[in-house]
């Protein structure tokens, strides 16, 4: 079974690979879970997906208790304007 810090690093690979180096500016993770039941990680987690980007992107992506990913859902964006 992995930890939470595998489980986090597996999903920054995973975007990495999906975007480039340059789709995953300042990468965050807000939170990570394990649910004993399903035997799951959740893992939460915000970038900015460009260079010019203003917003971050949040997903939240399913792993099993094995590193395998299971499910990546895209979030509503995290709005930065005014601050």
């Amino acid at each position: 079974m992995i930890d939470g810090r595998e489980a986090t690093r597996r999903v920054k690979d995973y975007f990495i690979t999906a975007h480039g180096e340059f789709g995953v500016l300042g990468f965050q993770v807000e939170g990570a879970s394990f649910n004993e039941t399903t035997k799951q990680w959740v893992i939460r987690s915000a970038f900015l997906t460009s260079l010019g980007a203003q917003n971050r992107t949040t997903y939240e992506v399913w792993l099993s208790d094995e590193g395998q990913i299971l499910e990546v859902k895209k979030l509503a964006p995290e709005s930065h304007a005014g601050r």
